[in-house]
């Protein structure tokens, strides 16, 4: 059954599981299609997560087996899991409408201690996976969820895996299997060269995210995405203060260091960057307060593409 057909077959009030009223269909992503749903048991909204093809059930049923391992409250939640015509599905809270990048598209400027409060329950989320050995490998702002509240929430674990069964086989800089990556402007410089993702490649994400959070656009950005990966490869990133001097210099050390193109120079995990910037927080806390950062959002569109590396180094954008 391709994506279109199973789409279709899920209308408008179907009754899935017996339990989950389909709504209407939301989207159709990499590696599957998204509905809106009521929940009659507890009469709330939750979102369906179905996988669109064969050839990624083992990679979705990694995902749901992964999901159920995890317990915190800025990880989105696994309600329920079944099978739909042979192939698996998941069932997860509906959190809102708007991800995190939405939401910054229109912050022109915003209090020092906002973007800390944000950035700390994102490295808190991220450090509670890399305590559990998993590296996320696709953060970005679209995968995180923002509650009514302004408290956010970690989604999307489809690129996800556990350090502990990495198996690779690299030779030289050419890769011998195909390879998903997160958005290329979140890419860290050595995955193109065929390393696995670890925690440093996630740290490295959160440091595009800092950045980003501060200045309001990434360090790295081209219009052609094999001349952005080069960036990622090769180019220094711009000093945040010579971009804003507001912009104290204990955080941009943070930032630049979280940006290292050699993972060994980075934070090692995401708990190290969030006591680093827990510890800026704290020994600046008078400026901080009065500090309001102006920013100048521009989240290029491009920053949504995910990118397939096949082997011998040619490379396509889904």
């Amino acid at each position: 059954m391709n994506d279109l057909m199973k789409s279709e077959s899920l209308l408008p009030d179907h009754l899935l599981d017996g339990r989950f009223t389909i709504r209407k269909h939301l989207e159709s992503g990499g590696m599957a299609l998204v509905f809106l749903a009521h929940d009659t048991k507890d009469d709330s909204k939750v979102v369906i997560k179905l996988c669109n093809d064969e050839k990624n059930k083992k990679n979705f049923q990694g995902e749901i087996k992964l999901l159920g391992k995890l317990h915190h409250p800025g990880i989105q939640r696994l309600i329920a899991h079944g099978s739909y015509t042979g192939m698996p599905y998941y069932v997860m809270p509906f959190i809102s409408p708007t991800n995190f990048r939405q939401y910054l598209d229109n912050k022109y400027q915003m209090p020092e201690e906002e973007i800390l409060r944000f950035f700390n329950q994102i490295t808190d989320a991220v450090a509670y996976l890399h305590r559990r050995y998993i590296v996320h490998n696709d953060l970005k702002p679209q995968n995180l969820l923002v509650r009514a509240d302004g408290t956010l929430i970690l989604s999307d674990f489809g690129l996800s895996h556990s350090m502990r069964h990495i198996q690779r086989h690299i030779q030289g800089r050419t890769i011998h299997q195909k390879t998903i990556w997160g958005s290329p402007v979140y890419l860290a410089p050595e995955l193109p060269e065929g390393r696995a993702a670890s925690f440093t490649a996630d740290v490295y994400a959160l440091g595009i995210v800092l950045f980003l959070l501060y200045l309001g656009y990434p360090p790295f950005y081209h219009d052609d995405l094999d001349s952005l990966i080069a960036m990622h490869q090769t180019q220094a990133p711009p000093s945040p203060r010579l971009l804003n001097n507001a912009i104290d210099p204990t955080m941009e050390n943070i930032i630049l260091r979280a940006l290292e193109k050699d993972p060994h120079l980075r934070f090692q995990d995401a708990e190290e960057m969030g006591r680093a910037v827990q510890g800026y927080r704290k020994t600046h806390q008078c400026e901080i307060t009065d500090r309001i950062i102006q920013r100048h959002p521009d989240m290029l569109a491009y920053d949504q593409e995910t990118r397939v590396l096949t082997m011998g180094g040619k490379s396509t954008g889904l």
